[in-house]
């Protein structure tokens, strides 16, 4: 593996003032996590910053650990946070010098240590319950997990400041789904007061994890409904029917402002008018995806394969690809009006 990325363009410190705010969202995926760290820090070198950050599950917990740390920090925090779950459980070093020759033998490797995960957990991040519980031994739906996730509380409460999420200086929203009824909520900083609950929440994964309890209420894993998972680019379709919604019903705002200011007066009091008019908007934007495309010798088992190796792995791969998006210029050129939504992939033309 190259060990020498590209540098992040320079050249962006005039781009945000094209727009009205810099938004990331990130998405589930597991200890393919690292590859929206890698992201991150290539956003931070340009001196990017995003207003407002969203997140589900693993998502979820990149964005508390970016929003809850000042600008100068969040690239530390994420690789303290990602260095900490890639420890091996058994205590087993690593060696980047060493090259794994073939896919077979990286393949061999990765199922290796995902299934070291699956036995023993991943250090500061989750732990086996032994003896795992029994469902006639418990009447709380927050200790019916294989897993226990303590020691994701403890870490986000070392590398997390709360006060500076709830203070309001960038947006957080993460998403969950509540277990009683089955509809995805966001916990957001304009409507929430965020503690660690509402992150773990997001990315309570049954069975694997534990409901999470906030208010009275049970939360699982917001990707339950609500997940993209950029694991693999067959998943990525979800992404481009979401885009593509939002740019017809960005559109449909755009013709409806449009057609608001060229109405007589005598229109403008209808009901129906009201309706559009509430609606109404003349924003533009531009979405640009990053997603990652798995290797050859990634199996099933890569959204818990959390080894060092493959954690620094994936934080390349989105560095680089981030680097390589932020180097076309045209993202940061607003469409027209006629246009109001343009969207971006570079990723899968980047040179391996």
């Amino acid at each position: 593996m190259d060990a020498s990325p590209p540098a992040a363009p320079e050249h962006l410190h005039w781009a945000k003032a094209r727009f009205e705010q810099t938004v990331l969202l990130l998405q589930g995926g597991g200890a393919l996590g690292s590859y929206q760290a890698g992201v991150y820090q290539a956003l931070a070198e340009a001196n990017l910053h995003p207003d407002w950050v969203a997140g589900v599950s693993i998502g979820a917990i990149n964005s508390a650990l970016i929003v809850g740390n000042p600008p100068e920090k969040r690239v530390e925090r994420l690789r303290e946070f990602w260095e900490a779950v890639s420890t091996s459980p058994l205590g087993l070093p690593y060696f980047p010098s060493i090259a794994i020759p073939t896919d077979s033998t990286h393949s061999l490797l990765n199922q290796t240590r995902a299934l070291g995960i699956l036995l023993f957990g991943a250090p500061h991040f989750f732990t086996p319950r032994l003896p795992p519980p029994m469902p006639w031994e418990v009447n709380r739906a927050d200790a019916v997990s294989y897993y226990d996730v303590s020691p994701l509380k403890a870490t986000l409460e070392r590398l997390v400041d709360f006060d500076r999420i709830n203070a309001g200086g960038t947006r957080l929203s993460v998403g969950a789904v509540n277990v009683r009824t089955g509809n995805f909520v966001y916990f957001d900083t304009t409507t929430h007061r965020i503690v660690p609950a509402h992150i773990i929440a997001s990315g309570s994964l049954p069975p694997g994890f534990p409901a999470t309890e906030i208010d009275g209420e049970y939360y699982w894993d917001g990707g339950i409904v609500s997940n993209t998972r950029a694991k693999e680019i067959r998943f990525s379709s979800r992404t481009r029917a979401a885009t593509d919604l939002y740019k017809y019903a960005q559109k449909l705002r755009i013709a409806f402002a449009t057609l608001l200011g060229r109405l007589p007066d005598e229109l403008r009091g209808l009901p129906e008018v009201a309706l559009l008019a509430a609606e109404a908007n003349e924003k533009v934007c531009n979405i640009v995806h990053l997603i990652y495309r798995a290797k050859r010798y990634e199996g099933s088992a890569k959204d818990y394969e959390f080894s060092r190796r493959t954690m620094e792995e994936h934080w390349l791969a989105g560095y680089r690809d981030a680097v390589h998006s932020l180097s076309h210029r045209e993202i940061f050129e607003p469409p027209d009006r006629l246009e109001g939504v343009r969207t971006f992939d570079y990723s899968n033309t980047r040179q391996l």
